[in-house]
């Protein structure tokens, strides 16, 4: 009864002509592929408040059926936690509350028992505590299912617009099958208007691909919206007697249909069918998309006309030697080919498509092509000329360089070629920085006439000049130190102590920091490369404190500070006799001048200092005591 209604009303809209049935888009269009589950979309920014208890995320439970006890979320708001699922007589409440508006021929439905069909869209909600009617549901044409997350998570599970650009990530699992993820980026959430920004209604559909696309419909869920468009496949303008080859697209309704006033249609319930125009009464095919209660259209514009031009194409340039295509662009019936000016041969000349074969000498030459153009005899005429290639050739200076330390130059001999290869410009210098044998292609193009020089480069690897200071690279003054090479083999060594050459083992120097030149050279390609580390010396350790400092203004012992010898790192902490932290510094020149962290002066006593230090040799100390304050 239903489809027989649905056919009527479309009747009555349109005439005799599409009275035929409205084929269902489920039956024509997309179907649900995914082998497993597949995060199809998500409202991020959700009308309702607080917003964590008003979001959506729709996903496909694709090709099996799955248990709702199985499904768990990773939040791409971390903080937030999977709460898990609930069913009760709640949530069938809000289900039979978010139906009864629905406009659109679609609903949801609760999953029965634990189960929920394969290939079936599911809306899932955040929280029991969804608001009815902030996010509608008024245009779903589906049938889809509704799952409900446990109450407790108020903040929002997604990212909403902000800067900088930051990617967000939601994970879908079903334990025991398999996992779906979801990344978008909140800096490209946009506002109803389609620019970038913050606005309630915002939501990302993902393809098959997992690829984000940007959306915002307002305060409503994220139901595909109806969207129909309609094309021609064979042009725009069309002459007595021609179809009309048209395609479609439909998304978000029920069922589709063509119709035009005047013509017909090979099939009106296809999304490819053929259109014979009435070119005494012409009007325009539209393709009409229907839901319930509502229904859009997109209308084809085509040309129909008496005179169609014969065009057998455009002046064009040739290589010297190669035959060229005769081809009919545009016209009709039968026709003929002449030339004129040339020594060649047409292999047919009375056929829409042929081949020219140049003769000795021919340079230029007139294509003549006379053909019916729809409604009388015409003609058209092109000119065909032959060029000479350029003999590409270039100058390789060095054919064998090290990697990262050598520069190649190419030197055109014929200019205004291009190099292919390493990326090379016109006139290039190439730093090489990958070892091997490379080709280098040199192009010369003649107004589309191309020809090629081809030369090889050979690029050897520097060799590796790390080495290990033995036995660390923080010594004490005096201690013997050396150093091991990376690579030893084959490979000439020269080595270097802040500019001078030196020999291992050596004594370390007095306290400091020295660097350690290397230098390798390989003997069999003459590569050479340096590498350099830093060799830090310290003398004896050593730890000092006072017990006593005077802050008054004397430049005496203004400031309590350690004193130390070897000290790499340390923070030194002043507390007063009820704990209370006054002073913390890391810079080792840096003492406490008697003062709290805001400025006020301490009184005169004792006071408790903590002092942790860590030694260039590596060792670490805890050191802790009192100092007297005295004015």
């Amino acid at each position: 009864m239903g489809r027989f209604l649905l056919t009527f009303i479309l009747f009555c809209l349109t005439g005799a002509i599409i009275a035929q049935p409205c084929k269902s888009i489920r039956n024509s269009s997309k179907t649900l592929t995914s082998k497993c589950v597949k995060i199809r979309s998500i409202l991020v920014d959700a009308c309702g408040s607080p917003e964590g208890e008003n979001e959506i995320l729709l996903f496909e439970t694709g090709k099996t059926a799955i248990s709702t006890t199985a499904i768990s979320l990773k939040w791409a708001t971390v903080t937030n936690n999977w709460l898990g699922l609930t069913k009760t007589a709640a949530t069938a409440t809000l289900v039979t509350n978010i139906n009864a508006p629905i406009t659109g021929c679609g609903k949801l439905l609760e999953p029965t028992g634990n189960s929920i069909p394969a290939n079936k869209k599911v809306y899932l909600f955040t929280s029991t505590n969804f608001i009815v009617g902030s996010n509608q549901f008024t245009n779903l044409s589906d049938t889809a299912y509704a799952i409900f997350q446990k109450a407790g998570n108020t903040a929002g599970h997604f990212a909403n617009y902000s800067t900088p650009s930051g990617l967000r990530t939601t994970i879908l699992t079903v334990a025991g099958s398999c996992s779906d993820t979801a990344t978008y980026d909140k800096v490209k959430m946009v506002k109803q208007n389609g620019n970038v920004g913050a606005e309630d209604g915002g939501y990302v559909n993902f393809d098959s691909l997992g690829i984000a696309t940007y959306l915002n419909d307002g305060c409503n869920a994220p139901v595909e919206p109806m969207k129909v468009t309609a094309v021609t496949l064979n042009g725009s303008s069309f002459c007595p007697g021609d179809s009309v080859l048209l395609k479609g697209t439909v998304s978000g309704g029920l069922c589709f249909v063509w119709r035009a006033a005047t013509g017909r249609f090979s099939d009106t319930t296809s999304l490819m069918p053929v259109y014979y125009p009435n070119f005494s009464n012409p009007s325009s095919p539209e393709l009409w998309l229907f839901n319930c209660n509502s229904s859009v259209k997109a209308t084809v514009s085509i040309t129909l006309k008496n005179q169609q031009p014969v065009y057998a194409g455009k002046d064009t340039t040739i290589c010297a030697g190669n035959a060229i295509v005769l081809k009919m662009r545009s016209g009709a019936g039968p026709v003929a080919w002449k030339l004129i000016g040339g020594k060649g041969n047409i292999q047919n000349t009375t056929a829409t498509s042929t081949t020219y074969t140049p003769g000795s000498g021919d340079t230029a030459v007139w294509f003549v092509l006379q053909a019916f153009n729809g409604c009388k005899a015409a003609s058209d005429t092109f000119k065909a000329t032959w060029i000479q290639k350029i003999k590409p050739d270039f100058r390789l200076l060095d054919s064998v360089v090290c990697t990262n330390t050598d520069s190649v130059k190419f030197l055109p001999v014929n200019k205004g070629g291009v190099f292919s290869g390493l990326k090379l410009s016109t006139t290039p210098t190439y730093w090489p920085s990958t070892p091997g044998r490379f080709r280098i292609v040199y192009r010369t193009n003649n107004n589309g006439c191309e020809d090629s020089a081809v030369k090889f480069l050979l690029v050897n690897p520097r060799p590796n000049p790390g080495f290990n200071i033995m036995p660390n690279d923080t010594v004490k003054s005096g201690e013997p130190v050396t150093a091991l090479p990376v690579q030893n083999w084959g490979y000439l060594h020269n080595w270097s102590l802040a500019g001078n050459s030196v020999a291992w083992p050596f004594a370390a120097p007095q306290q400091g920091q020295y660097r350690i030149l290397h230098r390798i050279t390989d003997s069999v390609t003459g590569c050479v490369d340096t590498f350099s580390s830093i060799l830090t010396v310290y003398a004896d350790e050593d730890i000092r404190m006072a017990n006593v400092f005077t802050p008054n203004n004397d430049s005496i012992n203004e400031v309590f500070n350690f004193v130390g010898i070897g000290v790499k790192a340390s923070n030194l902490k002043i507390f007063n006799r009820w704990g209370e932290k006054l002073f913390e510094s890391d810079d080792q020149r840096k003492g406490w001048n008697g003062k709290t962290a805001n400025g006020v002066m301490c009184p005169e006593g004792a006071y408790f200092w903590q002092l942790y230090v860590q030694m260039q040799s590596g060792k670490k100390s805890y050191y802790s005591g009192t100092v007297t304050l005295l004015r």
